[in-house]
């Protein structure tokens, strides 16, 4: 009975650590596969941003880059009003609010379109942006890419002119 009990133990104690080890690899493969997001993220040409109201969660270095931001500091500038006011010119603002509460609250699954911005540094960017809703720490936010300004966004305007 006492070598029984023993084994059932030994059983108990074997499978415990097992799962233990399991859940220790999948830990460490779900931190390996974040972290190679995160990288991916950081080092793309696109600009990634996530928003919650007025205020920027996160921008990654090429959002910073393509308005006239430093990597190092840039956050700082790209929160809060200053961010819409000093980048979207004002009749758009109103609209920006309005697609934003409709992504967050569900009305709109996601959405795209090009817009004209400017940069920090003065320059005026024509953009194309693609957005929708994500869980961002426990809260919904907004999800948005901006392509860098392409040669194509400036040729389809010159063939548009041509047209016209």
């Amino acid at each position: 009975m006492v070598r029984i009990r023993k084994i059932l133990v030994l059983w108990v104690v074997l499978g415990l650590a097992l799962f233990y080890a399991a859940a220790q690899r999948s830990r460490s493969e779900a931190g390996r596969a974040r972290n190679q997001f995160i990288d991916i993220i950081e080092r793309s040409h696109q600009g990634v941003a996530v928003m919650q109201g007025e205020e920027m969660k996160y921008a990654n270095p090429a959002l910073l880059r393509i308005y006239g931001l430093p990597p190092e500091g840039g956050p700082q500038m790209s929160t809060g009003p200053k961010w819409r006011d000093a980048t979207m010119p004002e009749d758009e603002r109103a609209i920006a609010r309005e697609r934003h509460r409709r992504i967050v609250c569900g009305e709109l699954a996601e959405d795209h379109w090009e817009g004209e911005r400017r940069g920090f540094d003065g320059r005026r960017l024509k953009l194309r942006f693609s957005s929708w809703k994500v869980d961002w720490d426990g809260v919904q936010v907004r999800h948005w890419i901006e392509p860098l300004p392409s040669d194509r966004i400036h040729l389809a305007d010159h063939l548009r002119l041509l047209v016209a």
